[in-house]
């Protein structure tokens, strides 16, 4: 049960992290919003996002865009998936024979 509670939470993480590059590539080189599938990642990271906009302002430097809320989701997102792993680490080992 805990293997697929890992794989679980390795799935979800591995997702999540890479819509969240999507959005920080868009978002730097300032994609159209209104193009369907920059729209939809926007749309579907947003709610992973919206809890760490306003902590630090976006950066921006000769048209590009420097994303510091989706960089904070990420680090925080990696932190707390590699914590849950670490708490179900010791229920998923082999035992020694």
């Amino acid at each position: 049960m805990f293997r697929t509670i890992r794989a679980f939470i390795n799935i979800a993480m591995t997702i999540a992290e890479l819509l969240l590059c999507s959005r920080l590539i868009l978002k730097f080189f300032v994609a159209n919003p209104r193009t369907p599938f920059v729209a939809w990642v926007y749309h579907g990271t947003a709610p992973l996002v919206s809890p760490f906009v306003g902590i630090h302002p976006d950066w921006r430097y000769s048209g590009f865009v420097l994303d510091f809320p989706t960089i904070t989701a990420l680090i925080v997102y990696v932190i707390l998936g590699s914590l849950l792993l670490g708490i179900l680490s010791p229920f998923t080992k082999k035992p020694d024979l």
